[in-house]
Formats: C-alpha cells, structure tokens, sequence
C-alpha cells in the first residue's frame, strides 16, 4: 500500500456519536466504566473523537482489567449489529504500557452469557489467543462480527504479561460501522496538500515572514507510519482528497424507502453511511484507500467529509457523485 495507492476503499464509520447526537444513547448512564477508571465524565470522554484529548486510564504496576461497556439502547432489528463492526483507538500506549484488548457482546447488561467474537487485525492489533495485542503506540484497528445483534458491547483491557508497566493512555475510541465503496474511484483523484494553519505576511521594507497556528497531524496520527514515531516527523499539511464515482447503480446511493425506518437501518448505500451516519461530516472517519491491502498504515486517513453532496443521474438507474475529504489532525 506504499505510495497511498486507490483501489477499492473502506470507510470505517463511529456510530456512538451519532448515537448520542440522535438521543437513542442518552448520555453517561450508557458508557459506563469498571476496573481502573469508572468515573463517568471521564470514560464518555473517550468517545469524543478527539484523539489529542489524551485520558489517562491507570493501572501502573497492577494488573486490574478494565472494562468499558456501552448500552447501544438498539433494540432486535438489527440496527447496524448485525454488520461488519470495528473498534479503533487511537492515541493509545499499550505497546508502552504492556497492554492489549479484546471485544465482548450480549444482550445482557450483567454479561452473564458474553460473546466473544472473532477480530480480525486490520492495523497495529495482531490477535493472539483472542486478544489484539499491539505491537507500537499510536492507534489500533480491529474488526469483527456477531452472531446475533446484541445490544451491550464491551472492551476488555488486559495487561499482555504480568502487570502493567506504565499507565495507559487512550486518546479516543471509535466503535462503528464499516463501509466498502462498490468500486473504485475514477481515475481522477485529486491530492491537495492544504497548509490553511500557514500565514506569510509581508512587512512595510518588503520582506516577507511567516507563522503557522498548526502544520502537521499528532504522532499517534492514522497518516503516519508507526516505523517513524521515534523520529522527527517530516510529513507537514494537511491532506484533501477530491474522488468520484461514475454509473453507480441506485441502490449503491440511495436507501430503498426514504422515510422507513428498517431501510435507514440496514441500506449499504452512501447516503445512508457516508452522507447521515457522519451527519454530512459533522463526525470524522477513518478512509482506507485499499480495503484489501492493509499491510502499510499509510494508506489511511483520518478525515471528514468535506462538500456538499449531490448525486447526478448519467443514465437509467445509474448515478454519478463527488466526494471529498478532508484530514483531521
């Protein structure tokens, strides 16, 4: 994936914060804490999408488990859990701090009869004898399946060996939805590198100066190799991306009933996923350039939607759109 090469991409989509944005999550009541840190304010914190807003979970010295559990309130109709689900987090230290993490699902709030579902490594969460075990600090990214649609999800956070060597330290976590594009993007991507934190001015003698509010993401960035996080980093703007795709079929745009609740439920479209679930990018995402190609972690990027999207129609049942996205730091 060297190059950050386009085939076919996957968007890996938060839906807690839209959960919370849309009521259906009431608030602290349903993202609760057990182990290390169960204070409330806290622990719905991680789920900011703020990956800088470092929380310091704990543990040093000790090998206590960590639980955070989320009441997704989703009743039985299989409301997104039913679908291929990812958990990622970022700005992490567990490399450092010798730990590692595995999912739980029921439809109990005691987990008295758990599911330990199947995750499968996408980036930096090698599995091993069912947990992800991350080999550096930065972010992390797993995804896997239910059996059945349960209602309590659950991240369970273990030391790898023994106890604990340093507090551990998230950013945020996102726990979602994913998405794969149904084909490639045209073949005229556009790269833009924005330096929009940049200003050069020039004084009343004509020479010119410049300062910058912000140049570059965070280290623990998605757009940033791990091999370079002992190094200064080099990388600097901000990253847009201009895609578009052309003689789409209808059903990969459009829901099938605009207004029914099942089709806004379970429809595999844009509109449904990109477009409502980041509330037109009120909510960041995770972009993979090449679902089928993870190997090099420089073909993702953390990112919003960033227009205004129209769909045109360019033949019978079959439509054109534009996307752009623009990095998070």
């Amino acid at each position: 994936m060297a190059y950050q090469r386009f085939k076919t991409p996957r968007a890996y989509i938060d839906i807690i914060q839209p959960l919370l944005e849309k009521g259906i999550i009431p608030g602290t009541d349903q993202i609760t804490g057990s182990g290390i840190l169960s204070t409330a304010s806290s622990i719905i914190q991680l789920f900011d999408n703020k990956p800088n807003n470092t929380i310091t979970i704990g543990g040093n010295g000790g090998n206590t488990t960590q639980n955070i559990i989320i009441d997704t309130n989703l009743d039985d109709d299989g409301f997104l859990l039913n679908e291929p689900l990812f958990v990622a987090i970022l700005g992490h230290n567990f490399k450092t701090a010798d730990a590692k993490f595995k999912i739980m699902t029921d439809d109990a709030s005691d987990f008295g009869s758990p599911q330990t579902p199947t995750m499968t490594n996408v980036c930096n969460g090698a599995i091993s004898s069912n947990y992800a075990v991350p080999a550096n600090d930065g972010w992390s990214l797993i995804t896997f399946n239910q059996s059945t649609d349960n209602r309590y999800q659950k991240l369970v956070i273990d030391a790898v060996t023994g106890n604990y060597d340093e507090d551990i330290k998230i950013g945020c976590i996102l726990w979602g939805t994913t998405y794969d594009f149904p084909r490639s993007p045209d073949l005229d991507i556009k790269k833009t590198i924005l330096f929009n934190g940049l200003k050069v001015n020039e004084s009343l003698g004509g020479q010119k100066y410049a300062h910058a509010t912000h140049l570059s993401n965070s280290d623990w960035n998605v757009a940033r190799p791990f091999s370079i996080h002992t190094q200064q980093p080099v990388k600097s703007g901000r990253i847009k991306l201009d895609i578009s795709f052309s003689f789409l079929d209808d059903s990969d745009v459009y829901i099938s009933d605009l207004y029914r609740t099942p089709s806004q439920q379970t429809d595999d479209s844009i509109l449904n996923k990109i477009v409502w679930l980041t509330n037109g990018g009120m909510f960041p995402l995770i972009l993979q350039y090449d679902k089928d190609n993870a190997d090099i972690d420089d073909g993702f990027l953390w990112c919003r939607l960033d227009n205004t999207i129209s769909f045109n129609q360019v033949a019978h049942r079959q439509w054109s759109t534009d996307l752009s996205f623009v990095e998070e730091f």
